[in-house]
């Protein structure tokens, strides 16, 4: 978990998405985790909004987690507004 959430909201943050610390502990909660584990979660991103370095592993989850963004490309290169 720890190093697939501290690469999820490092690539959101450079690519210039924000987000509240406090509301994705509260979203954590409504998901069912633990109170602790919501809370190291907040911790992450509280951490990572702050600039912090984390020494990690590979990216577990690739470019494939923004394949959002990707889609939404090529629909505005086609000429179609999402």
């Amino acid at each position: 978990m720890r190093s697939g959430a501290i690469w999820i909201f490092k690539d959101l943050v450079r690519l210039g998405h924000t987000f509240e610390p406090h509301l994705v502990g509260r979203w954590a909660i409504s998901k069912g985790w633990d109170r602790g584990n919501a809370q190291l979660l907040r911790d992450y991103a509280t951490s990572v909004l702050g600039g912090i370095r984390f020494h990690t592993g590979p990216d577990s989850f690739g470019a494939s987690k923004f394949h959002w963004e990707v889609e939404a490309a090529e629909l505005t290169s086609e000429g179609t507004e999402a």
